[in-house]
């Protein structure tokens, strides 16, 4: 099934040449993606905000960069006379010819963009003009393209890896931005929409970026690839909990895990051997199963040669989710109860967002399940690394394979020693180990943690570590060194131990290049 086009798309002349032209014109007006956030005072740079959520007056027309930020971000008209004193009657006729400008009916006298035009993640992108998802003036189809300059997008964006791949599939595809941050690095990309209109813009935004890599279809699921498998594939699913349809890139179904569902269980036909499948979303939850337990059900015994790790960024008591979705406006007041129903019904403890993560192996290795929490700031490197050190200690003589590191503290870890008073006396009871990294992590335990991380420099094994330990004292002799490892292991994962068999990502900037 396509969903068709719901109205005309606003492209009317897309030629190479126009399209030529229309990339000189934007170069000519300095319309980057530096200038741009710059000029608007946006932070993180990549994130748009209208004006009025972001406390900032409209572009005052001084020159041709206010000019495109003030018609093809913010969505506003303009008067014609300014507009060609600032670009040029050339400039405008070629943005008119092209579709991206036009008349306003109500008033000839004034130019407005009829789509959202704006520079992000090294490319150029086209979708439909802005809906914040609360109030807009025009009428909103069920198949409007949605912007790639969001909070969600760039997380999604973040958690892709950016290496070198044969053939890549972007899932719930909308302007094609995933497809389009990976093209260069691969040697077949597709972007799959259910919706026609989505479909059309990534083909239009593909051209636009001379890709000649990328292919847009439009179809159902997987059903547009069939018979294909992918070294990569990126999705973005709708997966906010609704109780109807209304928008195709945004509503999940009564949990929001409706489509989420249907691209993980089926993506185990279409990765290659060693492919994986990185999907942000929502979650959730339930009263008999966590999330990552209930995505390893989905799977079926298709994943027997997959493993899953789950991200988690967020998570939200739904009474909670739901009034500051009220408070918001996305819903009303009114309607709070109305969506908490059906999570109750459903057994919904907490909606979850963040990365699934999908592996797939030969089969020969133990099934590996993980969830682990991310803090703002990571990127796909930090979750690369975190599924290789798994994977490593998920093998069967991981314990010995720990116990043969020689760990170094991390510059940045903190550790607390707890104190007790007895008798009068202060005396050691505890400590607390608090990590730097992008990994959540703050762990407790013995005293002795503090004595062993001012050891960690390098030059001892976890083995001599436990030695020395038991040779002061510090442990009981009944303490096996495979209790130590498994201590090692989680500082290790709270990136409060570095270890040279893993060796931790480059810091990398916002865009994922090292």
């Amino acid at each position: 099934m396509i969903v068709p086009l719901s109205h005309p798309l606003p492209f009317i002349d897309d030629s190479a040449p126009r399209l030529a032209e229309l990339r000189a014109l934007l170069a000519r007006v300095g319309y980057t993606e530096e200038a741009a956030w710059a000029r608007m005072g946006c932070e993180p740079v990549g994130v748009y905000r209208n004006p009025v959520d972001d406390g900032r007056e409209p572009m005052p027309l001084d020159d041709a960069l206010d000019l495109c930020i003030r018609m093809f971000m913010d969505g506003e008209s303009v008067p014609r006379e300014r507009a060609t004193e600032l670009i040029g009657g050339d400039a405008i006729a070629l943005l008119t010819s092209t579709g991206l400008l036009e008349t306003v009916a109500e008033d000839d006298t004034k130019l407005r963009a009829t789509v959202q035009l704006y520079p992000t993640q090294n490319v150029y992108i086209v979708s439909d003009r802005h809906f914040d998802g609360r109030v807009s003036s025009e009428v909103v189809t069920t198949d409007v393209v949605y912007p790639a300059i969001t909070w969600t997008v760039a997380r999604y964006l973040e958690a892709i890896p950016r290496r070198t791949f044969g053939n890549v599939l972007e899932m719930c595809g909308g302007t094609g931005i995933a497809a389009l941050v990976l093209s260069p690095t691969a040697g077949r990309v597709w972007s799959s929409d259910i919706t026609q209109r989505a479909t059309d813009f990534a083909a239009f935004n593909a051209r636009l970026n001379t890709v000649d890599n990328l292919t847009a279809v439009a179809g159902d699921m997987y059903a547009p690839v069939a018979g294909m498998q992918f070294d990569l594939i990126a999705a973005h699913p709708p997966y906010v909990p609704s109780l109807e349809r209304k928008l195709i890139f945004r509503d999940g179904g009564a949990a929001g895990e409706e489509i989420t569902q249907r691209v993980v269980a089926e993506s185990p036909r279409y990765l290659a051997p060693g492919g994986r499948l990185y999907c942000t979303c929502m979650g959730s939850d339930r009263v008999d199963a966590p999330f990552e337990q209930r995505i390893r059900e989905w799977l079926g015994e298709a994943g027997t040669d997959c493993d899953i790790f789950f991200f988690q960024m967020q998570a939200h008591d739904p009474l909670v989710y739901y009034a500051r979705a009220a408070s918001s406006r996305r819903i009303g007041f009114d309607k709070i109860f109305d969506h908490l129903m059906p999570l109750k019904l459903l057994g919904v403890r907490e909606l979850l967002y963040g990365t699934i993560v999908i592996g797939k192996h030969d089969g020969s290795a133990p099934m590996i399940t993980r969830r682990q929490e991310l803090r703002a700031g990571a990127t796909w490197r930090d979750i690369d690394w975190y599924i290789d050190f798994e994977t490593l200690v998920a093998q069967p003589d991981a314990t010995e394979r720990v116990l043969a590191m020689r760990p170094v503290a991390r510059d940045g870890a903190a550790v607390a020693v707890r104190h007790s008073r007895e008798k009068g006396e202060w005396n050691p009871t505890g400590a607390a180990v608090i990590s730097p990294g992008p990994f959540s992590g703050e762990m407790t335990g013995p005293t002795w943690l503090a004595a062993i991380l001012a050891r960690c420099d390098g030059t001892r094994t976890v083995r001599e570590l436990w030695q020395m330990l038991l040779d002061n004292g510090a442990i009981a002799a009944e303490w096996a060194p495979s209790e130590l490892a498994a201590i090692v292991r989680m500082m290790i994962v709270a990136e409060i131990l570095d270890v040279a068999e893993v060796p931790r990502p480059l810091a990398t900037s916002s865009n994922g290049a090292a």
